[in-house]
């Protein structure tokens, strides 16, 4: 066994909490076998006893992929559970971003929660009766305190996880063989590339080969509280160990999307709002606002005469767009604007606010509420690797953006899909 230099070192980083060994003597990372390492590090005390957490995956790019969708802040809370790894991350407790982890994208997946004072519980109960909510049943109770929480560096576990450069989403890559011949015939309007290779005569026209890019197999386990979060990561034979400090979990805000007040809600392709807020960065102002025209026939609560029908007349209103961005900057206005097409809007919902006239609707046009623009462009490394998008409106202007993010495709596991979302509180007036 060899051990070579600090992660700190390699990296150029100055976190010093986390370490760098490999040995090429470890074959593999599969759970029986580091169970039987474990045992034997332990005094013989298996996995079961000793460790809250440990699961394996082939192929640690889903759980890269998912981390870096949420890479904006120096710490993130991990939440561990029977069936999820949760991550949590905010910005100013007006901006949080949660990503989850399902249990089925790992081969292995073992949590054995530390067990729960009665004192501990009694004390979560009086909270929860201070803060007026009903009391919960035994199995809801016993749900909640089954998942460990702690914090640990945002930067160096994601740094840890790409330690042999596999981390990225790229499935593939591709090298061109090109001739700079003058002769070469380069009708095609593709400017010449350099010649790959010492034999420029096997580089002759414009052939490529794909070649897929190398995985590497990662196994995560942590202790308990006051313990490292520890990564084994194998590429080739040879296997990384990092352990991560961990620290207490603060808490965040509380923000959860009341669904009995949503005014909007539509699903649309993640391509279109990445195109979209490709016309967009922190440059082109500092606010930016979403407004959404009422569907044709909206159904709304109102008052004690129960809730009442609204058709939206042609005209003026029949015109507006259905769901417009807008950013209004020194240099000018951007606006991108979505119509009411199934081809770009998967479905779309929009209430007229209640309370409001319906018969002034066509003077106000819009539900219009403004975010700050540097925190809504985060979610740009989100939308660069989701298929889909799910945007929740209520009627204070708190918006909830959900996407789905595709996960690789391994030979052990059958395509999964993980999913971030992001919370935002608007800006308000005045």
């Amino acid at each position: 066994m060899w051990i070579m230099q600090r992660l700190s070192q390699h990296f150029g980083c100055h976190d010093e909490y986390y370490r760098h060994a490999c040995s090429r003597d470890q074959k593999d990372l599969r759970p029986e076998e580091m169970s039987r390492q474990d045992s034997d590090s332990q005094g013989q005390q298996g996995p079961g006893e000793s460790q809250v957490f440990c699961c394996y995956a082939p192929d640690l790019r889903p759980l890269a992929i998912l981390l870096s969708t949420v890479h904006f802040s120096a710490r993130a809370i991990i939440q561990i559970s029977h069936s999820s790894i949760h991550v949590e991350v905010e910005v100013g407790k007006i901006l949080q971003a949660h990503a989850y982890l399902e249990k089925s994208a790992f081969t292995a997946w073992h949590f054995n929660p530390p067990a729960v004072a009665n004192s501990q519980r009694q004390r979560a109960q009086d909270s929860d009766e201070e803060d007026g909510h009903s009391k919960h049943s035994e199995e809801e109770e016993e749900d909640s305190m089954a998942e460990v929480r702690f914090e640990v560096s945002m930067s160096s576990l994601i740094e840890c996880l790409n330690v042999f450069g596999t981390a990225s989403s790229q499935k593939t890559y591709t090298k061109h063989f090109v001739d700079h011949d003058s002769t070469a015939d380069h009708s095609s309007g593709h400017p010449p590339k350099r010649k790959y290779g010492e034999d420029s005569n096997r580089s002759k026209g414009w052939p490529s080969k794909s070649r897929k890019l190398p995985t590497s197999a990662v196994r995560i386990s942590y202790d308990g509280e006051g313990h490292p979060l520890v990564l084994l990561i194998e590429d080739s034979g040879v296997v990384t160990r990092c352990s991560l400090m961990t620290y207490e979990a603060d808490e965040l805000a509380q923000m959860d999307f009341p669904v009995e007040r949503q005014l909007v809600h539509l699903i649309m392709k993640s391509d279109w709002l990445k195109s979209a807020f490709s016309q967009f960065d922190e440059k082109s102002g500092t606010e930016i606002s979403f407004m959404f025209t009422p569907s044709p026939s909206s159904t709304i609560p109102n008052k004690p005469e129960g809730r009442r029908s609204v058709e939206q007349e042609g005209g003026e209103g029949a015109s507006r767009p259905t769901f417009r961005m807008e950013v209004d900057g020194e240099l000018g206005c951007y606006t991108v604007d979505f119509p009411n097409d199934k081809d770009i809007l998967d479905s779309f919902m929009c209430k007229i606010p209640d309370g409001l006239d319906p018969h002034d609707w066509n003077q106000l046009g819009f539900v219009r509420n403004a975010y700050k623009l540097s925190h809504i462009l985060k979610i740009k490394k989100a939308l660069d690797v989701s298929s889909k998008t799910s945007l929740r409106v209520d009627d204070t202007g708190f918006m909830s953006l959900q996407l789905l993010i595709p996960l690789e495709e391994t030979t052990t596991m059958k395509r999964k899909c993980g999913y971030v979302e992001f919370m935002c509180v608007p800006i308000e007036d005045g």
